[in-house]
């Protein structure tokens, strides 16, 4: 986690806009999803969670709702998010749309069990805590 300042005074210094961070560490995806074993990799997985969940699928129905000749030609140009995309509008519209306050709240559960449990579950029957790799080693030890 980074925290910085920078002392502007106007018309005497550059103005914040007018610099740029340097770019944030990539980590494989991968390691993201099923093996992250720093807390940097936990970090990163939660902005990315928040941001698929919170900030590109709203915008993206928000697109369909509001400009549907617009985003339908965009997404034509991105075939390999078509699929996804379209879906994930679904879902917001139409599959999962709450309805009510309970609704809401069911769909919060819903994506808790599924990221919090489901996904930890299925890991560790892929990988029971006794696992060993090819060469012996424990397999629920060290980076993957």
């Amino acid at each position: 986690i980074n925290a910085e300042y920078m002392g502007v005074v106007p018309f005497a210094t550059q103005s914040y806009g007018s610099s740029r961070d340097p770019p944030e560490k990539q980590f494989p995806i991968c390691t993201l999803k099923n093996f992250p074993n720093a807390i940097e990799h936990t970090i990163q997985w939660a902005r990315d969670l928040f941001e698929g969940l919170f900030n590109q699928a709203p915008q993206e129905a928000n697109s369909y709702l509001t400009t549907r000749p617009a985003f339908l030609a965009q997404l034509e140009k991105e075939p390999g998010t078509k699929a996804a995309t379209l879906e994930a509008v679904h879902d917001l519209l139409v599959k999962h749309r709450p309805q009510t306050f309970s609704d809401c709240i069911h769909w919060a559960r819903t994506i808790f069990e599924e990221h919090f449990n489901n996904q930890i579950q299925q890991l560790l029957y892929n990988f029971p805590l006794d696992s060993v790799t090819s060469s012996g080693e424990r397999f629920w030890s060290g980076p993957k």
